[in-house]
């Protein structure tokens, strides 16, 4: 439990930091985006007076630190502002999406575990060259290919040609499938290839020709010692591509047409709605950094060397 608790302690006190920065990189991204954001909310027929009454409105007019201030203790207070495109509130938009997202992407992150872990570790343990072979092929092509490109040809396939799974939109846990497998096989295969590579390495260490010395059952050695150790360098893989999988919803949520973060950032951007894409951005990020530090955490509690 104390172990517990300062590795805790030291990855909160990591995360501070790292949300002050990225809090610091949206903020100044979003205001470098070309547009008026005040023109935009008012229209391109609006009167100069109209504009300059919006433009106060949305505390546009003040120094760029007072608006960042204001941006940062608000978002502290789960206020992110309102939507210049909709008028709504950025907050409730993003709790109204965010069971979509968390949907996908637990759903990709369980797809690359799953699958990763398993082509892995069967090529590693494979004493055919042949199949060791194809099970790297295969997993060095579903990492390298963009999932947009995946997304459209599981739509081609699955909704298209065969008629088996809908296109697009929501409503049944049959519309998340193709979602879910086009965010999660190009994780899968960077899981996999990891996988392949740390088991490999677990199974020439001298603890383990030790055990086997001993007496100790093969599939004993490998459950209970092997894979314990392959799975650390794989556990910090998974949690750094939450990140990518949180980005690839942009695009795969836009294929699919799923009411998301991802969507919704997407569109912010093009209607240059900067409260909704601070929110968007922030939240996401919030999210990555969360899983990072959890993943961190657990990470230590597997392995005495981190926590000594």
């Amino acid at each position: 439990m104390r172990h517990a608790f300062r590795l805790s302690s030291a990855a909160l006190a990591r995360l501070v930091p790292v949300l002050v920065a990225i809090s610091v990189l949206v903020f100044s991204i979003v205001h470098m985006i070309p547009g008026d954001p005040a023109v935009i909310a008012a229209g391109l027929e609006a009167s100069p007076a109209t504009v300059d009454a919006i433009r106060r409105d949305l505390g546009l007019d003040q120094p760029l630190v007072v608006q960042y201030a204001r941006f940062v203790m608000n978002a502290l207070a789960g206020d992110f502002g309102v939507s210049i495109r909709t008028g709504a509130p950025v907050g409730r938009e993003i709790l109204d999406r965010l069971p979509h997202t968390a949907i996908l992407a637990a759903g990709g992150v369980a797809l690359a575990v799953v699958l990763g872990l398993v082509v892995g570790a069967a090529a590693a343990l494979s004493r055919r060259v042949f199949v060791d072979r194809l099970l790297t092929a295969a997993s060095l092509v579903a990492a390298s290919t963009p999932s947009y490109w995946l997304a459209l040809m599981l739509m081609l396939l699955f909704s298209v040609t065969l008629g088996w799974l809908p296109a697009i939109g929501v409503g049944s846990a049959a519309h998340y499938l193709l979602p879910c497998l086009a965010l999660g096989l190009q994780s899968a295969g960077a899981v996999a290839r990891m996988t392949r590579a740390s088991v490999r390495d677990v199974l020439t260490q001298d603890f383990l020709r030790a055990a086997r010395a001993k007496g100790v059952p093969y599939r004993r050695v490998l459950l209970a010692h092997g894979m314990r150790n392959a799975l650390l360098p794989v556990l910090s893989l998974v949690g750094l591509r939450v990140g990518g999988l949180l980005a690839g919803t942009v695009l795969v949520e836009s294929v699919f047409a799923v009411p998301g973060v991802g969507r919704m950032m997407a569109d912010a951007v093009v209607a240059r709605d900067f409260p909704m894409v601070q929110g968007g951005v922030l939240v996401v990020a919030a999210m990555v950094v969360l899983v990072n530090g959890v993943t961190d955490v657990v990470a230590g509690l597997l392995d005495p060397r981190v926590r000594a």
